[in-house]
């Protein structure tokens, strides 16, 4: 279902946020609360929504790698299992 998925898509484990990633969340946030002082209702629930959907767009790609990854172990062990390999993570 919709919701199994969802539930799915944001549990997994996050990797963190680089620099230039929190710099473009800070002014997601920035823009936010310059839109709320204004008083721009409308303005406010754009920036919202804009940043909203990136946020959704990142960990949806983050997932997709996580399956890609979990699939690619599970049906070709022997090439994850190596020491090299695995100590990496």
């Amino acid at each position: 279902s919709e919701t199994r998925l969802l539930i799915s898509v944001f549990a997994i484990w996050r990797s963190g946020h680089s620099k230039e990633a929190l710099t473009s969340i800070q002014k997601y946030h920035q823009n936010i609360l310059n839109a709320i002082v204004k008083q721009d209702k409308d303005l406010a629930m754009r920036e919202l929504s804009e940043h909203i959907q990136e946020s959704q767009r990142e960990r949806v790609n983050e997932y997709d790698q996580w399956r890609r990854e979990t699939s690619m172990r599970q049906s070709m062990p022997a090439f994850f299992d190596h020491p090299a390999i695995t100590t990496h993570r």
